[in-house]
């Protein structure tokens, strides 16, 4: 059997697989989601889902990774002036604020057991953004801790006023000196 042909702009498999995991991911927490009840609301098959995922673990992780955008988990560590306005602008852009509601369902109750994997997409982004191989411990339990901090102050918020929030944030004089204790761990 040949594979199925895709028409320009239809839906993949994969796509319909990691929609349906939202979708239901906003009716039921996380840790009671099963292959099947996924399959069925996707319309594919169990090899479909397998081809493509090697477990739901794998799901979540590859639709968080997809949905949390990097503007985001960088924010922080963008220095003042145009480098955070276009970081504002790019969060504020109509495909970020689709993103943006999957990262509120994500902060849900209902994601409560995916908020672990948001902490360390986030601190591996600063990271990434640091230009270091890895953190020492302590510098993973600041970054766990401020990541911590902010994955809170988001939770229950419309994701529309997430840019607000970040920026209010950001000007405050206890985030600034704990961005710049993170910042000064460039490599």
């Amino acid at each position: 059997m040949s594979r199925p042909k895709y028409e320009p702009g239809a839906k993949t498999a994969r796509d319909q697989v990691i929609e349906s995991f939202w979708a239901l991911l906003e009716r039921k927490p996380y840790e009671k989601m099963g292959v099947r009840e996924i399959i069925r609301a996707a319309e594919v098959n169990k090899n479909t889902f397998y081809h493509h995922f090697e477990n739901i673990e794998d799901l979540a992780q590859q639709a968080i990774d997809e949905a949390l955008p990097k503007e985001l988990c960088k924010f922080f560590l963008m220095e003042g002036g145009s480098a955070r306005k276009d970081a504002l602008f790019l969060m504020s852009a109509p495909y970020t604020a689709a993103r943006f509601d999957r990262v509120k369902v994500m902060l849900s109750d209902n994601g409560v057991a995916l908020q672990g994997r948001v902490k360390l997409k986030v601190i591996d982004a600063w990271r990434e953004a640091l230009g270091l191989d890895a953190f020492s411990e302590i510098q993973r339990r600041l970054a766990l801790f401020l990541a911590g901090g902010i994955i809170s102050t988001l939770q229950g918020r419309d994701p529309r006023e997430y840019p607000t929030v970040l920026s209010e944030l950001a000007g405050t004089k206890p985030l600034q000196a704990f961005m710049e204790e993170l910042s000064s761990w460039k490599s």
